[in-house]
């Protein structure tokens, strides 16, 4: 997964792939083309994600909204994102 990130790879096509993988750290920030359709995918991984970064990126309050079951997030990156509102961050803060 890092490899293909690294090299500039990694489609939406791609990423289906890696569903339900569980993978614990997916850096995506400043990737291009990262929107919903990423999260979903991201989201699949579960109890087993501990840390995302989608800085940069098209995500909205839906795609924030994937991330609710992940119980075990740890940490979300969100720099430079200004597709989502407080709205989206109450999906997954369960306020």
């Amino acid at each position: 997964f890092n490899e293909l990130v690294d090299s500039h790879c990694l489609t939406e096509t791609s990423l289906n792939a890696f569903r339900d993988c569980a993978l614990q750290d997916v850096y995506l920030g400043e990737y291009l083309g990262v929107d919903d359709g990423w999260m979903d995918v991201i989201a699949s991984q579960g109890s087993s994600l501990l840390a995302v970064d989608v800085s940069g990126s098209n995500v909205t309050d839906n795609g924030l909204r994937l991330l609710k079951d992940c119980l075990n997030l740890q940490a979300l990156t969100l720099n430079y994102c200004d597709q989502f509102s407080e709205h989206g961050l109450k999906h997954i803060s369960g306020r």
